[in-house]
């Protein structure tokens, strides 16, 4: 009897906690899936909770994963982040700590810097020096009123101020302006004092001309040039450079012949074309000689920088042709050299200011093989 009430007792306590519906059996499993507050049921949040049905509201009204909105802003968030969107929420109602009026957090700077009566704010001449600062209601009128005097005495002494900074920065201008005429003076001396580099180099070659009829020849930057002693048809006798190139090469020239130098800038050569090296009224070139004091043999250091190389132009028309070849048959003169008696040479035999090695001692045949110079009997 004992062990039956036992089991009485046991069916009874599960029936107090199980579900009490009772009908067909067709209608259980939607009973189960809908209506049972008996069967475990997940979080519909995600939250990863799994509960009877029946204590599903209990659950949701602590699932941190439930999306609820803010009670001043109305922004819509997780139950989990509420307390962290607390600190930083606009519209929170907070209280300004100087005169305790409630407003919301997004108006409190306004409010504090602009409106607020007891909040503690610097005097508009603060700028001129002056350090009162009180309450935003006794700063106007009372301060500025009582002040008045203090408030122009400080405003004339920093005018005065001024003035005095106005002199030193007008002599502080003055000094810069000179010094910027004088930075600009010495930048103009300096690219008038920088020479251009020749884009080929420079070359030294040293001839002799042991009579007056030789014609030494030389080859310098793959170009071949030719000295001479040529009488003129302006009746002067002149020593000149020829050079014999079908290229138009821009060159200066340095001659240096007894001890004297003469010298040419920007020359403009091509094939055919000459510069007058020193050039002397008289009969012949013997005469030539005596009125330079120059004897046979001549010694001869000629230095020749060349800063461009471009091709020839297109030839121009006959008429136009036959005039350029009747003013070169006529000893044109395309060059000018200054004359400087007490310059010192530039360089010594052999000697090589810029460029590639010197190529003086290669026969004229070998550099005209190979395409260095052109042929002037082509």
């Amino acid at each position: 009897s004992s062990s039956s009430s036992s089991s009485s007792s046991v069916d009874a306590a599960i029936l107090s906690i199980c579900c009490k519906w009772q009908g067909e059996w067709s209608t259980l499993s939607t009973h189960l899936q809908q209506d049972c507050d008996f069967v475990v049921i997940q979080c519909s949040h995600n939250c990863g909770q799994n509960f009877q049905r029946r204590l599903r509201q209990q659950h949701e009204d602590e699932c941190t994963l439930r999306l609820v909105s803010c009670d001043h802003c109305q922004i819509g968030m997780i139950l989990g982040d509420v307390e962290a969107h607390a600190l930083t929420c606009e519209m929170i109602p907070t209280t300004c700590t100087s005169c305790n009026q409630p407003l919301p957090r997004a108006q409190l700077a306004h409010h504090r810097d602009n409106v607020c009566p007891e909040a503690l704010v610097s005097c508009e001449y603060a700028v001129f020096g002056c350090l009162v600062k009180t309450p935003r209601r006794d700063m106007q009128p009372r301060h500025m009123q009582e002040s008045r005097d203090a408030h122009m005495a400080l405003m004339l002494r920093n005018m005065c101020s001024m003035q005095g900074h106005m002199v030193q920065l007008s002599s502080t201008i003055k000094d810069l302006e000179q010094n910027v005429l004088a930075l600009q003076a010495q930048n103009a001396a300096l690219k008038a004092s920088v020479k251009k580099q020749p884009k080929y180099g420079t070359r030294v070659a040293v001839l002799e001309m042991k009579k007056t009829s030789d014609h030494p020849t030389f080859i310098m930057h793959g170009i071949q040039w030719e000295l001479s002693i040529e009488k003129l048809p302006t009746g002067k006798v002149a020593l000149g450079l020829w050079c014999r190139s079908d290229e138009i090469v821009t060159c200066d020239i340095a001659v240096s012949c007894s001890g004297k130098i003469y010298r040419g800038k920007g020359w403009r050569a091509s094939n055919g074309s000459i510069g007058t090296l020193k050039e002397v009224v008289c009969k012949n070139p013997k005469a030539f000689l005596r009125e330079c004091g120059w004897t046979l043999p001549l010694l001869l250091r000629v230095e020749i920088s060349v800063f461009d190389i471009s091709p020839p132009p297109p030839p121009p028309p006959s008429s136009a042709a036959e005039a350029a070849a009747s003013d070169c048959s006529q000893g044109l003169l395309w060059g000018a050299l200054a004359y400087n008696q007490n310059s010192p040479a530039a360089a010594q035999e052999g000697d090589e200011v810029q460029g590639e090695p010197s190529k003086l001692n290669e026969p004229m045949e070998h550099r005209l093989q190979q395409g260095m110079v052109a042929n002037p009997t082509a």
